[in-house]
């Protein structure tokens, strides 16, 4: 067992014991505003993107900062079939190589504007990037509205007839909450993983197989391929 294995074991059992403290009416309130803030996020994340790519300097700034990162490395390609292989030795999931190699085209580049297959991987980083940092923004506020409603819903906790099973149900529903915010975790991780400490991560998770079946099941990877496929 790695040191990762162990911090997200502690998440764990912290969660549980937190879900087992607050009990079940509070747990399932969070749960509930957690669940639908996920469907929020899918669906506002783009419309935040397009907000910060058109109203504020950000996406420039991403995008100036990836061009520079891959300048150097994409200048000498001259064919497809380099095109196909600097993409594959490109430190990103798999799912959003498919979604690179599928996009590098013609139609894509005109929609894109750019001339280039440097500019074009610029652009699609860059786009990868500003959503990342748009999910988080939309998360955090989804987690702050949670924290509001279930304290206000705590008053039902005390109920004869809820109080008997709130701990335990608060608990399992702390063990649930728990996994959704390992796996924004390990998106986060897959979506850097081409930097030192994205690598490094990646490493323990492909070291213990409990890491690798939480990594396999994440669900946040599923809606953000629908968020890129938004953009591209």
């Amino acid at each position: 067992m790695n040191i990762l294995s162990i911090v997200i074991l502690l998440i764990v059992l912290l969660f549980m014991v937190r879900g087992y403290r607050k009990g079940l009416v509070q747990m399932v309130a969070s749960m509930t505003t957690l669940i639908l803030a996920i469907f929020l996020v899918s669906i506002a994340t783009p419309h935040i993107s397009n907000v910060l790519k058109t109203r504020t300097p950000v996406y420039n700034m991403i995008e100036e900062k990836c061009e520079d990162l891959i300048k150097s490395g994409t200048d000498q390609i001259s064919s497809k079939i380099e095109e196909s292989e600097w993409i594959e030795n490109l430190k990103v999931p798999g799912f959003l190589q498919e979604m690179i190699k599928e996009n590098n085209n013609t139609v894509s580049y005109e929609k894109m504007n750019v001339d280039s297959f440097g500019e074009y991987i610029s652009h699609f980083l860059a786009t990868m990037i500003l959503n990342v940092v748009s999910y988080i923004i939309t998360f955090i506020a989804a987690l702050i509205l949670i924290k509001v409603i279930a304290g206000a819903l705590g008053l039902l906790t005390h109920l004869p007839v809820i109080h008997s099973m709130n701990r335990i149900l608060g608990a399992v529903m702390g063990l649930i909450q728990s996994l959704l915010l390992i796996w924004l975790f390990l998106l986060a991780v897959t979506l850097f993983g081409n930097t030192e400490w994205g690598d490094y991560i990646m490493k323990m998770i492909n070291d213990s197989s409990v890491l690798t079946a939480l990594y396999d099941a994440n669900i946040y990877i599923g809606i953000f391929d629908n968020i890129m496929k938004f953009f591209v």
